[in-house]
Formats: C-alpha cells, sequence, structure tokens
C-alpha cells in the first residue's frame, strides 16, 4: 500500500509540473488603472470621465490634479451591452475620478 501512494504521488507531481501555468514577470513600471463602467441597462448612454480640480487633502496646497484638473473627457456613446474604459489614469495623488453618464434621446 505504501508504495502504492508513492507511485501515485509520484505520477500527480509529475503531471502538475507538465501542466503548470507561467505566471509571468511583474513589470518594471506600475499597470495604469482605469474606471471601468459596463453599460448593462437595455439602451444607450453617453458617458464621460471628471477629474477634481484640486487634490484631497493628504496633497499639500497649490498643488493640482495634472493636465485634466477640473475638466471631463468627451463624451462617448456606450451602447447596450458595451464597455467603457476611461481614457485618464487614476494615480496615487488624491485626486478625485468619477465616471459621468447621461441618456439622450
Amino acid at each position: 500500500m505504501y508504495i502504492l501512494t508513492v507511485l501515485f504521488l509520484t505520477l500527480v507531481s509529475v503531471l502538475s509540473l507538465t501542466n503548470a501555468t507561467v505566471i509571468p514577470n511583474f513589470p518594471d513600471s506600475a499597470p495604469s488603472i482605469h474606471l471601468v463602467l459596463n453599460n448593462n441597462c437595455g439602451f444607450d448612454v453617453w458617458v464621460r470621465q471628471g477629474v477634481a480640480a484640486e487634490p484631497g487633502a493628504r496633497m499639500g496646497k497649490g498643488e493640482n490634479c495634472g493636465p485634466m484638473s477640473g475638466k471631463d473627457t468627451e463624451e462617448v456613446k456606450v451602447s447596450a451591452g458595451q464597455k467603457f474604459i476611461t481614457p485618464v489614469p487614476i494615480l496615487e495623488d488624491s485626486c478625485g475620478h468619477s465616471g459621468k453618464s447621461k441618456l439622450r434621446r
């Protein structure tokens, strides 16, 4: 019985090594983070991304939120069942980001 158990465990170990999934190396730079909005409605919506004009309390006074500070991106039509990935990445800078949506007739 002991020999069968050892043979079984050896076989499982060999099979797990041959079917192992390769995990890619982490990139040198951090990946960018974006909002993903899924349109699960049965109709089209128009969305845009907004960035705060000033950072939150964690940042120093007088700093801004970069080139998109206090601005919105252009509106984009997101059809029913589609998704929208915001174009401006979210950084660790205390600047608020929001996804804004509306209906058009």
